[in-house]
């Protein structure tokens, strides 16, 4: 009788979560979110809404501000609508992302770890913000991107198409 209820618990098992529950040394699963650039979290926002992900860029912090930019560059002129960055809603998040002073991260290039989420009237602070990350599990400094050479910026304008010369 015993090994009958063994049966039908391995039954339900397998009919509720499917074959993998039962697979002996199958596609082992991973808990890494994907990583995606804040411009295709942006582009594609409706993909990305209530996904786990990790995603870098330049962190800014200060009095009402929390947001996560492609670069330092964008940074400015980001009011009085703001359209390229992410609110970074660490307040609901775990404790230690809370505590782990994050103004020490401002205006630092970050890898953070998170749920992407967005709202038609805005996020943030006065609904100013095109989407977030909330529910944040990490945040961590990460190096800054290498810069861009004069050589290659040049040879990159010399490509810019001139107009003829009459």
């Amino acid at each position: 009788m015993l090994m009958l209820r063994h049966v039908g618990v391995f039954w339900c098992v397998c009919a509720i979560f499917g074959p993998g529950a039962w697979s002996i040394g199958g596609a082992e699963t991973t808990n890494t979110p994907p990583r995606v650039a804040l411009e295709r979290l942006l582009a594609d926002r409706e993909r990305w809404k209530s996904n786990r992900v990790e995603v870098s860029g330049y962190y800014v912090y200060g009095m009402e501000l929390s947001g996560l930019f492609s670069s330092a560059a964008d940074v400015r002129n980001i009011y009085p609508r703001i359209t390229n960055a992410l609110w970074i809603n660490y307040w609901d998040s775990l404790p230690t992302a809370r505590t782990n002073n994050i103004e020490l991260l401002d205006n630092q290039y970050v890898r953070i770890v998170g749920t992407f989420d967005f709202r038609r009237l805005g996020c943030g602070h006065c609904n100013q913000w095109p989407a977030m990350i909330t529910h944040i599990e990490s945040i961590e400094r990460i190096p800054d991107p290498p810069k861009t050479a004069p050589r290659e910026a040049a040879s990159r304008d010399s490509r810019i198409k001139k107009p003829l010369d009459q």
